[in-house]
């Protein structure tokens, strides 16, 4: 029998990364009167350092195998408890190539360590669904001032969705409470799911799927768009809906005299007395109110008083609200693009609401409505624009202190450089005379450490540079050098340094200079904090496969004072300096620049310290795949040939 089906079709579990076990998701969604839910914990790619880290700590599914036997074992017992139906899924992630990708009813394992298209050909071939995973960026970052998790969305898919518009069957369009309307601009098929880790995300947009309840019959309405969004709230039972915090209820009381105090909404709609009920209520509430009766109306007051949210009725005479909305998100001023957009219709069907959605519409709300529910939902959307807009404000002034930073900083180095030219000359001429041995070393060193100033002080007024310098170096040469750069440092505090690397240490792909002065800075530390007599130790160590590369290791041990272990996660900050280190003088950018340089090179740089024994600092670098980097290095062979 077709029937409308509650659904969730993004689920983690302690199999992987999710904090809740898959026998209790079951009874969670059981007891919710849910009719189908897809198990798809993480499946990691194993060729990034990062994917490597999430195997190791368990956050990535273990044995396919056994994951897929666990589901088939808990989805008999959830049918015969609950009816409810449970189909085994993976999301796999590949952090090299920035894609994380649903596979919807799915029998065999899947190979996490390739492109999208062939991890979506083998979700396929297995008969299931590929699904762009949460696709666009997540509102709820910004809001939370999550960092980390901005920089580390997938966007792949999204970035290129021109060439995966075929290969899909459908993207999410929501998780959580994130909205991704711009999904349903593109006019492209979608779900909506809830990124399920904790049981409090149970509280999220689900999809309510037309179909019988059987795998074949949901995936085919899935293909045929016979769906709808719902924003499920597991404290609906209670008589208590959940209320969000916003901007306005923590930093703006109502503001009873005026009404200057909130947003200014727009209400259009035919109907005047709901129009003046409208306003009254919103009024009180401390918002400034507009109103209009007609479309053509509604939008020359969009115009002219440009509101923060327009609450509309579809069915309105000469400009009817579809063509309204449609109006407002193709607008080319800012402020009535942005405006949040709340349609109130006496039009119920699930179809008019996605379309609503799908047009542009931040919210639909159908009549008769609760009036105190109104409220909320234009008090959250009110809030969320202001958020937005605070947030826009905040990084525009960020990015131009940046500016201003940096246009300082780069006539800082331009000064700069012409001393170092200076003092480079006069050591290149020097060296043309008969001196000693020692006068000639020292002289030497001089002259190659204006050259290296030199150069990077152009990296820096030429940051594009960057990227352009990327080689194959002889890591084990570089590290060399820097150690002939600090020798007289360590024989100054009688500290002994060791070096120590593997015979079969490949090149690795990166930018000489900031190579050097990563590990310059590294070493340079470890000297300075380690007490006279004591010892450093320099190692190279390779962790490669023939066909999938790997990663090869610097680490630098050495016996000074250590960290202290609550200030370990902060000595990456800009100018942050240990507790225990007052008596070395410094202003706290070494480590800083190392992190930011390893990063750059797609790497990853690790600590391990106890204070008063010592630190080991490792630099994990990765190394291309041996066939990638022997054609490479033909390449560059005939290239050599042809000059």
């Amino acid at each position: 029998m077709t029937e409308w089906l509650l659904t969730d079709l993004h689920i983690h579990t302690t199999m992987s990364d999710g904090t809740v076990p898959v026998e209790d998701v079951v009874r969670i969604y059981g007891e919710a009167h849910f009719d189908a839910i897809a198990i798809t914990d993480h499946l990691f790619d194993t060729q990034s350092p990062r994917g490597v880290e999430l195997y190791g700590e368990g956050k990535s599914i273990q044995d396919q195998k056994d994951y897929f036997q666990t589901i088939e074992e808990v989805s008999r017992w959830a049918k015969e408890s609950y009816d409810l139906l449970v189909i085994p899924g993976l999301e796999v992630c590949n952090l090299v190539e920035d894609y994380h990708i649903l596979g919807i009813d799915l029998k065999e394992p899947v190979n996490p360590n390739q492109n999208a298209d062939g991890v979506i050909r083998e979700i396929h071939r297995q008969g299931g669904l590929a699904i762009a995973s949460h696709p666009h960026l997540k509102l709820s970052y910004f809001m939370q001032g999550d960092h980390i998790s901005i920089q580390r969305h997938p966007l792949h898919l999204w970035k290129h969705r021109e060439k995966y518009v075929d290969q899909l069957d459908a993207w999410e369009i929501a998780n959580r409470e994130d909205l991704f309307t711009v999904v349903s601009l593109e006019r492209l098929p979608f779900v909506a799911n809830s990124d399920f880790h904790d049981r409090h995300h149970l509280t999220s947009w689900k999809s309510l799927i037309h179909a019988e309840k059987e795998k074949e019959a949901l995936k085919q309405s899935i293909l045929q768009r016979k769906l709808s969004l719902f924003f499920f709230n597991q404290n609906g039972s209670n008589g208590k809906p959940a209320q969000a915090k916003t901007v306005d209820e923590e930093t703006e009381p109502a503001d009873p005299t005026g009404g200057t105090g909130k947003a200014k909404v727009l209400i259009a709609d035919d109907e005047r007395d709901l129009v003046a009920m409208l306003a009254y209520n919103l009024g009180k509430k401390g918002y400034q109110t507009l109103t209009a009766y007609n479309g053509f109306e509604a939008w020359q007051k969009i115009e002219s008083a440009r509101p923060d949210l327009l609450i509309l009725d579809l069915m309105m005479p000469d400009l009817d609200g579809w063509e309204l909305c449609r109006l407002v998100r193709r607008s080319q001023t800012k402020e009535i693009n942005e405006m949040g957009v709340l349609m109130l219709t006496a039009r119920a069907m699930p179809e008019d609401r996605v379309y609503g959605l799908e047009i542009g519409a931040d919210d639909y709300l159908t009549k008769p409505f609760s009036l105190g529910e109104l409220m909320l939902r234009v008090e959250k959307l009110a809030g969320k624009r202001k958020s937005v807009c605070q947030l826009q404000a905040e990084m525009e002034s960020l990015h131009s202190a940046m500016r201003k930073k940096e246009t300082d900083l780069k006539r800082i180095a331009h000064d700069l450089k012409n001393p170092l030219l200076s003092i480079g000359a006069s050591a290149k001429r020097m060296l043309r005379r008969n001196q000693n041995e020692e006068e000639m070393k020292m002289l030497g060193m001089i002259y190659d450490s204006s050259v290296q100033l030199t150069g990077w002080i152009d990296d820096t007024l030429s940051p594009n540079k960057l990227e352009a310098g990327i080689r194959e170096v002889d890591i084990q040469r570089l590290i060399q050098q820097v150690l002939d750069s600090l020798k007289e440092a360590g024989e100054e505090k009688k500290i002994e340094i060791g070096f120590d690397a593997s015979a079969s240490i490949p090149h690795i792909s990166c930018h000489e200079q900031l190579m050097f002065r990563t590990v310059e800075n590294l070493l340079n530390n470890a000297l300075k904090y380690t007490p006279r007599g004591g010892r450093v130790d320099i190692t190279v160590t390779p962790y490669l496969q023939w066909k999938e590369g790997g990663f090869v290791e610097i680490s630098i041990r050495d016996t000074g004072i250590g960290i202290l272990e609550d200030e370990i996660d902060r000595i990456f900050e800009a100018f942050y300096r240990g507790r225990n280190n007052s008596t070395q003088v410094g202003v706290g950018l070494g480590l800083s620049f190392a992190k930011q340089a390893v990063e750059f090179h797609g790497g990853k740089i690790l600590v391990q310290s106890e204070p008063l024994k010592g630190s080991i600092f490792s630099i994990l670098l990765p190394v291309k795949p041996r066939i990638q980097s022997t054609q490479a290095a033909n390449h560059d062979r005939s290239e050599e040939s042809l000059r």
